[in-house]
């Protein structure tokens, strides 16, 4: 088995492992493995790619503070990171594994690492979204908004722990 490098351990090389697990064999274990793999890679500032329009205008969806203030006039609209819908109609904040998940959007768009916890917040902010969808062209495993919700407070609790256990 080929050896990962340290951003590689950190990206979501695991998740996509444990999705598969899962997906073979959908049980509560299987499912407790994604949770405590999320938990791990953005309690160590995992990355995911995602596909955008506009280099700069991403900036300012992930984080406002980075952008200069002279940079727009008019502060651009949020929503220029690319969601998916269900069959509903509903939209859901795409977490891909790798940019061979993006299949299609990879090719025609920009693609940056974006943290995994950025992308979760996003999800919890945007009153539009259901929750967040990872791998939506293969594993499509779901997590409606309530499971992101409770995923980040387990993280906050993980790395407040973790910080206690350094002192």
């Amino acid at each position: 088995m080929e050896r990962k490098t340290k951003d590689e351990k950190l990206n979501t090389v695991y998740i996509k492992e444990v999705i598969g697990a899962f997906t073979e064999c959908p049980d509560d274990d299987n499912a407790l493995m994604i949770f405590a793999h999320l938990i791990f890679r953005i309690s160590k500032n995992g990355k995911a790619p995602v596909a955008i329009e506009d280099e700069m205008r991403v900036v300012w969806d992930f984080n406002p503070d980075a952008v200069p203030e002279d940079v727009f006039e008019n502060l651009p609209e949020q929503g220029t990171t690319f969601v998916v819908c269900n069959e509903d109609g509903k939209q859901w904040m795409p977490l891909f594994t790798s940019r061979d998940e993006m299949g299609e959007l990879a090719e025609s768009n920009e693609v940056i690492e974006v943290p995994i916890r950025e992308i979760l917040e996003r999800v919890c902010d945007d009153p539009a979204l259901e929750g967040l969808v990872i791998n939506p062209e293969t594993d499509a495993f779901a997590i409606d908004r309530d499971g992101v919700r409770f995923l980040l407070e387990r993280v906050d609790e993980f790395e407040d722990f973790a910080d206690e256990d350094d002192e």
